[in-house]
């Protein structure tokens, strides 16, 4: 039987890799004292979860937490958006030192990211950087289940945003079987930005609050309902905007009033409340003049999205339901059904739109005649864009492709290039390109910006002039609809910032509209990263599931294949997928000087005639190789240089050190044999007394030269 405040958890020994998990039962004191000093090194490595288990998945773990874990990862601003870098830990410890509840708080392996290094991942913290950048994990102890957990994270973040401490929810601390690592920093440097606090006082009691929860908070409509797609904010027809009209006749504070909130001041409180706080309130100043409230209560409309009156309406009156919500006034539902049914022509098509807004079944047999484009060619002949090139011979206009390129390989600055020159040669026209920045620090982006206003073509950033990422498939809709995409050319940099490149069904969502955009005669370039590893024969990997590649038109990865003395870099498109007549093979050159201004780096690019190109291929062919099988090849090269020449010792040496096959390590031993380092040979083969092989090193090979941590993690796997 358990002791009060006795906590039974559990841990591995090993990476995130390693799903290997034993029993920890430890308490308080002997957490703190753990969590309170880190270690120095790499962020994976040894972990814990929320409860006992054998291995780390959903089968083989308990379903009895016992304790509530708080991801201190990111904040809500004032406008409602969330922001990297976490609110001070020290306010997340005084709210929970006077709720009287036991908890620790330790800093994670992000804390005190410096200014360079936010801007270097892209990351977008409002200006937080060094001590003001917070990250941290905050340990609840409770006995909990599956189903209690929502309850229980409900209670704590309302507690914290009533108080003013607004920490973001995020997935990770409703995840099970989440791992979480323990303390670790990058380095001694970071030390004395390491923070930790602790309270001992209550054990939350998960039963009450799981309780009270059913009692008091009403059932939540289906996420699926809830707002689908840019049905919810467009009238797609022409006819009377309903969502516009119902927020020009009715007020946020009319519909919250009549279900039962208080308004206290400029907030509200929610029916039912305990804590007698006012939880909405209503955002700053909206770009797009359309007033809105956002909750951080115990209610319905906290659910981490800013609500209009339309939107408050639709949950707490019509369940989240939006075809209900929709027909709030019938007379007005069925005058847009008379307009769409005279536009249409036929009876049978106005039955047809009473289906798709969730009006009343077809009195007729359906058909889809009334989708039939026969006899609108000659109308639609008149839209066909002429077959242009948008980006060199990569892209062509009307068009979706997409290109691939780990960090730093100069995707933004080619794209930007050849946009350029597509609108100094007139093939496009500059108003009608949309840049969209989503992945740059501040000064990055006025730097780009300018060059957008030197060149004429528009450029959009997330989180400026009201432009919010999640708004971009209803735009994109909304172009659609009201059929003024034709021409226009959107370019996403990058991609993963709008849709989830790993999940089939999101990536297929987003596809979807940037189908239709292209249908009506939009341009789409996508920017896209790769996976972290390469294939076998060393070349990059597009990330993520296939379907963006499926559904693009075209695909291109960007591959550093060259540095030139150091101060010129060699990338090479290679085509995936085409349709038409696009280049199956491009490679660039642009310089890296230190010190040049950016126009001076978008000057220096230079396209490759066809024999450099193949050099420059040749030489990607072989430093991707390298690349892919550096542990082996660092293993070799520290086996030669402690002696260890012949090759069966050798190859002995280098299986203990990395922990690879022997079979793997002979055929890179055979790959790399040679004279000729610029065809990847790394060591050469001579004989010795009675025939005997012995290897030894070419030279120079400092850039291979191993530390030991690369053996220990090699042969740990971590």
């Amino acid at each position: 039987m358990m002791m009060p405040h006795e906590i039974l958890i559990s841990r591995s020994k090993g990476g995130c890799q390693n799903t290997l998990l034993f029993d920890w039962a430890t308490d308080i004191p002997h957490m703190a004292k753990e969590f309170s000093s880190p270690a120095i090194g790499k962020k994976d490595g040894s972990y814990f979860l929320r409860c006992a288990g054998t291995h780390r998945n959903n089968n083989e773990t308990s379903d009895i937490a016992n304790i509530v874990i708080l991801d201190g990862d990111s904040r809500i601003n004032d406008n409602g958006e969330i922001k990297a870098g976490a609110p001070s830990p020290a306010d997340v410890h005084d709210l929970l030192t006077k709720l009287r509840i036991t908890h620790l708080i330790y800093s994670s392996y992000s804390n005190g990211l410096s200014r360079e290094a936010l801007a270097e991942k892209n990351i977008d913290s409002e200006g937080a950087y060094d001590k003001n950048y917070h990250k941290y994990r905050v340990i609840i102890p409770s006995k909990y289940s599956p189903e209690q957990l929502p309850a229980l994270l409900d209670y704590l973040f309302t507690e914290l945003h009533t108080a003013g401490v607004m920490l973001a929810p995020v997935s990770e601390n409703k995840t099970w079987s989440q791992p979480w690592f323990f303390p670790r920093i990058p380095d001694s440097e970071l030390l004395k930005l390491f923070k930790f606090f602790q309270n001992i006082g209550n054990v939350l009691d998960a039963e009450s609050i799981y309780s009270d929860w059913l009692k008091r908070r009403p059932e939540r409509p289906e996420p699926k309902k809830a707002l689908p797609s840019s049905l919810a904010r467009y009238d797609i027809h022409g006819q009377i905007n309903s969502i516009a009209e119902f927020n020009r006749i009715n007020s946020i504070d009319n519909v919250l009033t009549r279900n039962g909130y208080i308004k206290i001041g400029n907030r509200y409180l929610r029916p039912n409340s305990s804590s007698k706080i006012p939880g909405v309130r209503y955002c700053a100043a909206c770009k797009d003049g359309i007033l809105r409230i956002m909750s951080s209560g115990g209610d319905v409309l906290n659910d981490g999205n800013p609500h209009d009156a339309f939107d408050c309406y639709r949950i707490l009156e019509c369940n989240g339901n939006f075809a209900s919500a929709l027909n709030w006034d019938p007379k007005l539902t069925r005058h847009n059904q008379r307009l769409f049914m005279d536009a249409q022509g036929e009876k049978r098509t106005a039955d047809v739109f009473s289906i798709l807004t969730g009006g009343v079944k077809p009195q007729a047999a359906f058909s889809l005649d009334a989708f039939s484009l026969n006899g609108k060619s000659a109308e639609m002949e008149t839209k066909m864009l002429e077959d242009k090139f948008v980006l060199g011979r990569l892209a062509i206009l009307g068009q979706a492709t997409v290109i691939y390129a780990k960090p730093n390989t100069g995707k933004t600055l080619l794209t930007l290039r050849l946009i350029i020159n597509a609108i100094l040669n007139k093939d496009i026209n500059g108003d009608d390109v949309y840049y969209i920045n989503a992945d740059d620090y501040y000064n990055g982006m006025i730097i780009k910006l300018k060059v957008a206003e030197r060149y004429g073509f528009k450029m959009l950033a997330p989180g400026h002039a009201g432009f919010v990422s999640k708004q971009l498939l209803d735009c994109i809709q909304v172009m659609v609809n009201e059929d003024t995409a034709h021409g226009k050319i959107i370019v996403l940099d990058t991609l993963k910032k709008f849709t989830n490149l790993m999940d089939k069904k999101t990536s297929s969502d987003f596809m979807r509209t940037g189908r239709e955009f292209v249908a009506k005669g939009g341009t789409l370039i996508l920017l896209a990263h790769t996976n972290k590893n390469r294939d076998s024969g060393g070349k990059v990997i597009f990330c993520g599931t296939s379907d963006i590649v499926d559904d693009v038109d075209c695909a291109y990865t960007l591959d550093e294949v060259e540095r030139v003395h150091g101060t010129t870099k060699h990338v090479l498109f290679e085509n995936i997928k085409s349709r038409g007549d696009v280049a199956r093979e491009v490679g660039y050159s642009y310089s890296m000087n230190e010190g040049q201004s950016y126009e001076d780096l978008l000057n220096s690019v230079m396209v490759l005639d066809d024999r450099a190109a193949e050099q420059a291929k040749n030489s990607g062919i072989i430093t991707g190789m390298l690349d892919q099988n550096e542990t082996a090849i660092k293993a070799i090269i520290n086996a030669i240089e402690q002696g260890y020449t012949l090759k069966t010792d050798l190859l002995e040496s280098a299986h203990k050190d990395s922990g690879l096959s022997r079979a793997r390590l002979k055929k890179l031993l055979q790959d790399h044999t040679g004279l000729l380092p610029d065809q990847g040979h790394l060591w050469q083969v001579k004989k010795g007394d009675k025939n005997a092989k012995f290897y030894q090193l070419l030279q120079p090979v400092s850039s291979w030269k191993p530390s030991a941590n690369d053996y220990r993690e090699a042969r740990d796997g971590e």
